[in-house]
């Protein structure tokens, strides 16, 4: 096994079927006999190829058609110090006979969540206000008491709705669109004051349901360079087939954008539904349904090694 042979660029296909005739000894078809076939991988990271090893087995997914199966590892390194991993497989031969090279992706570890492009990815800052100073208004919406003076300089109180974003044991991330800093706050029955200065960041996404970027928190399970799954379902975070924003960087405000070096982002300003299937390739920006997503997967372009007796020379 040389490099040269997982080059794609020099690899010219073969097409056995034409209206030609055929003479005494041309090649006129390839027969695969049984279900044993294996792909092989270029990997000089030793570290990654001992992992691989000592799994046995693992979990591959064709690109070409989202199905897995799972194949035995074997590897070996050639004379140029190429390193080789191969996967051996014992079933799915008939639909792969005619490929050369695959798109495969390893699946090494799994994680349930949301599959969400990196390019959505934003930073935010948010006011951390102790959650004895927030309160609930007329409508059971949340808000703070925010001291005021009057025209005649004495001290009064409004109440400021305010949107929480998150929350710890003792305290609430709130947006900074209706409070400021140095706001001074009053407890709720007490005459204690609290000064908003404090602010922490989150990470998060933009979700669009409501026809306006509202900035959602959500908690990284697994990241590659292109995407990453996040938990579904959490409480200020997302669902599936919410709506958001595809390229963070769009967004005005003070969010940071912070997409990975590499990632793929979409047109200024689109957007797409978070839906979801088995962590396959969804719309760019789509969010996966939460029912498998993969962590710890590497994407390969592998060549085919198809096993079988054949009359000449096949893909």
């Amino acid at each position: 096994m040389t490099a040269d042979l997982l080059d794609s660029s020099k690899y010219e296909r073969n097409q056995l079927i034409s209206n030609s005739l055929l003479g005494a000894g041309d090649t006129a078809y390839k027969i695969s006999t049984n279900e044993n076939w294996s792909i092989v991988i270029k990997e000089n990271d030793l570290e990654k190829v001992q992992n691989l090893a000592d799994r046995q087995y693992v979990k591959v997914r064709f690109l070409k058609n989202q199905d897995e199966s799972w194949g035995k590892v074997s590897y070996n390194t050639n004379d140029a110090g190429d390193t080789f991993v191969e996967f051996t497989f014992t079933n799915s031969m008939i639909t792969f006979s005619k490929d050369r090279f695959l798109n495969v992706e390893l699946i090494t570890e799994e994680e349930k969540g949301l599959k969400i492009p990196n390019s959505a990815i934003a930073e935010k800052n948010f006011f951390i206000v102790p959650k004895e100073y927030v309160t609930k208004g007329n409508n059971n919406n949340y808000g703070v008491l925010r001291a005021k003076y009057d025209e005649n300089g004495s001290e009064t109180s409004e109440f400021v709705e305010v949107e929480i974003y998150n929350e710890t044991d003792d305290a609430y991330y709130v947006d900074d669109l209706s409070l400021r800093s140095g706001d001074n706050l009053i407890k709720t029955d007490s005459q204690e004051k609290y000064i908003v200065s404090e602010k922490k960041s989150l990470i998060g996404v933009y979700n669009i349901n409501k026809g306006y970027a509202d900035f959602r928190q959500v908690s990284i399970l697994y990241q590659n360079e292109e995407y990453s799954i996040v938990k579904s379902n959490t409480m200020y975070g997302l669902n599936v087939y919410d709506y958001i924003v595809l390229d963070a960087s769009t967004v005005e405000g003070d969010a940071k954008h912070v997409a990975s070096a590499g990632s793929s982002s979409s047109d200024s300003g689109s957007t797409d539904s978070v839906d979801s299937t088995e962590a396959e390739s969804s719309e760019e920006g789509a969010i996966s349904d939460g029912t498998e997503d993969t962590t710890g997967s590497d994407d390969f372009s592998a060549e085919e090694d198809k096993s079988g007796d054949s009359t000449g020379e096949g893909n």
